[in-house]
């Protein structure tokens, strides 16, 4: 059986777990990546905005939207790793494609 965690018995366990991973975590996780993403380059542009017209107060909203998105990033980029990691580890499909 060629399952994603390659250690389930039960083929229709097999199959739920496969779905769950496939239609709900990796779509989800994808979606939070791009949104924490989008906020770091809107920080960004506010922050430069900000800073070209010497707005002190859009200034310090653009550093907060840039220090949120950054460590959204960084907590994405973990998970990402991490279940590379099991992945490896357990010889599965971590990326979750069918």
């Amino acid at each position: 059986m060629n399952n994603i965690t390659g250690v389930v018995q039960n083929e229709t366990i097999a199959k739920i777990q496969d779905s769950i991973l496939t239609e709900i975590i990796s779509p989800l996780l994808g979606l939070a990546t791009a949104v924490s993403f989008v906020l770091f380059l809107y920080g960004m542009l506010k922050f430069l905005l900000a800073r070209a017209n010497g707005e002190s107060d859009k200034l310090d909203a653009g550093k907060k939207h840039i220090f949120w998105g950054g460590i959204g990033l960084l907590i994405l980029v973990s998970i990402w790793s991490i279940l590379a990691s099991i992945g490896k580890f357990t010889s599965s499909n971590i990326w979750f494609t069918k």
